[in-house]
């Protein structure tokens, strides 16, 4: 229950830095960008926990796959929410 309170914690304070980011960045964010974004998270937060669950159960290199596969999908989420952005800035 604690661990789940701290991920809390630790996962409002990373909303806030980067709402507070983006805004000194000057990026204007679209609703879409930020469905994106906020369900990446929970992706690779997915990953993590079938990575550390996996290597607990004795089945490191299917946890490791699982993880890969979360942060492949949470980087393409990732980039294609920040693209447009990005483009626009330079």
């Amino acid at each position: 229950m604690i661990t789940g309170i701290i991920a809390g914690i630790g996962l409002t304070l990373a909303a806030i830095g980067f709402i507070v980011f983006a805004q000194d960045k000057g990026w204007v964010l679209r609703w879409w960008q930020w469905l994106l974004l906020a369900l990446a998270v929970p992706i690779f937060l997915l990953g993590v926990a079938a990575l550390s669950t996996s290597i607990a159960e004795g089945a490191a290199a299917a946890g490791w796959a699982m993880f890969g596969i979360a942060l492949l999908i949470t980087l393409i989420m990732g980039f294609a929410a920040l693209r447009p952005v990005r483009a626009k800035a330079s």
